[in-house]
């Protein structure tokens, strides 16, 4: 199971491309930082869920958290369409 979500997240970050064509954990957290920051910050964590602290080491700890932002995403509940898309 574990290599199944560990796809799906690879997946999930390919929207990130980068000159390299190495994956960037820091990149994408920083991406992800910028573009929901506003409502899922550290002042307003809208649905009680936040992405300020979150890490590229977290990946491996902390599964729950990068599974309801995979699922978000995929599904298109977020973000927004009012907001910028990644």
């Amino acid at each position: 199971m574990t290599r199944i979500w560990t796809g799906l997240l690879a997946a999930m970050f390919s929207f990130t491309t980068f000159a390299s064509g190495e994956y960037d954990g820091d990149q994408v957290v920083s991406k992800l930082q910028k573009l929901c920051s506003d409502c899922h910050g550290a002042k307003k964590q809208k649905g009680k869920f936040a992405l300020h602290d979150i890490t590229p080491k977290m990946a491996g700890t902390d599964i729950e958290r990068w599974e309801k932002i995979l699922e978000m995403l995929s599904i298109g509940d977020m973000p927004p369409e009012d907001a910028p898309q990644p």
